[in-house]
């Protein structure tokens, strides 16, 4: 189980004012509507399971899924990653992005259960350079959403309303891709694969990235200007890139780790 001191101390202020936000919400919507309101969950549920669904068939038709006989290096990086955080191992497709430096964490509704979907081209950004332990750092990000209960539906469906409240589902996200970010420095033990994890995001450069400066980068969105800096961060659901290697080299050394 992932300790309590490594979600990010915003993500507890933000889930709950989230909570609140979309509890309320849906209790206006069964006290004006007299519950005729609630009529609408029904297939709004159905038109989410279906989607779920399709989805799920998408991938198992158009991309890779691990297992031992496929990509057995990643599936055992992810079993050994899932039982440090005492989950179940859940399914890793690894597909083609076009272009896009990406992963996700999601869970479907029924017997789909939970995911991973890691970009190709960010696999092959970290393997290509021989830099196992960037991707190890990814894959714990994302396997951080599951054990943190960040992609649970029921707990979605709760905060869904609050995604219309003006920055309010943003804020929440970022502490949580926070949150995340200090599971897998624990995880990994290392703050240098992590920093350069996030530094090849930015970079998307095979050439470049390992030879990339953190300290220079981090200090490089000082030029942006304080006013500016937020404006571009309140509307965003992830930190700033320079935040989050920034957030990583402090909370390492909070740990002790080099």
């Amino acid at each position: 189980m992932i300790p309590a001191e490594h979600r990010h101390p915003d993500e507890s202020s933000w889930n709950i004012v989230s909570c609140v936000a979309g509890g309320a919400a849906w209790a206006a919507l069964v006290l004006f509507t007299v519950g005729i309101g609630l009529l609408f969950i029904i297939p709004f549920g159905l038109v989410l399971w279906l989607f779920s669904g399709v989805l799920r068939a998408q991938l198992l038709g158009n991309a890779v899924r691990v297992g031992p006989a496929q990509h057995p290096q990643i599936h055992r990086e992810v079993e050994a990653l899932s039982a440090e955080l005492g989950i179940e191992p859940p399914h890793v497709f690894v597909m083609s992005g076009a272009g896009l430096l990406n992963a996700f964490a999601l869970k479907f509704l029924g017997r789909g259960g939970s995911h991973v979907l890691l970009m190709s081209e960010l696999v092959d950004l970290y393997l290509e350079r021989e830099r196992p332990e960037e991707l190890r750092a990814v894959i714990a990000h994302e396997l951080a959403h599951h054990a943190l209960g960040h992609v649970e539906p029921k707990m979605v469906l709760l905060k869904l309303p609050a995604q219309f409240f003006p920055f309010l589902s943003q804020a929440y996200s970022r502490s949580c891709e926070l949150s995340c970010d200090r599971v897998a420095l624990a995880l990994v033990g290392k703050a240098e694969p992590v920093r350069m994890a996030l530094l090849s995001l930015a970079m998307g450069s095979r050439a470049l990235s390992s030879s990339t400066n953190a300290e220079a980068f981090v200090e490089q969105s000082q030029d942006g200007g304080g006013f500016f800096n937020f404006l571009a961060t309140i509307q965003s659901t992830h930190p700033m890139l320079t935040v989050r290697v920034a957030a990583v080299t402090a909370r390492a050394a909070e740990l002790g780790i080099s």
